[in-house]
């Protein structure tokens, strides 16, 4: 069920933006653009990396408890913009250990076959 959710998903916008944001990661991790935060990130210390990650997902869950309590227009969008720098920082890390998108989406595959 999930597998071919995933692939109606691999057809979707949804899944080619997040190719397509890993691909401007990667790219944006081999340029030579020294000012890019990307880059920064990605080939700086590994603590500040998983640092941010860590940062995001406590904001993430902080987030995720005021919509829940408050259900505003404004903390929907917090939520949504706290869950997107999670993404980003997220597919940083994939990309600096060259871990592709399909592994994941492979596993989360696995993971429904158990």
């Amino acid at each position: 069920m999930l597998f071919e959710f995933f692939e109606i998903l691999f057809n979707s916008s949804i899944i080619r933006f997040s190719w397509e944001l890993y691909s401007i990661i990667s790219t944006k991790i081999a340029s030579q653009d020294e000012n890019s935060y990307t880059k920064k990130l990605a080939k700086g210390d590994i603590s500040r990396l998983v640092q941010k990650i860590g940062e995001e997902g406590v904001e993430v869950t902080i987030a995720g408890l005021l919509h829940d309590k408050n259900n505003s227009t404004e903390s929907r969008q917090n939520l949504v913009n706290e869950v997107c720098d999670l993404f980003y920082h997220s597919l940083v890390l994939l990309a600096k250990n060259q871990i592709n998108l399909s592994e994941i989406f492979a596993e989360f595959n696995n993971r429904n076959n158990r």
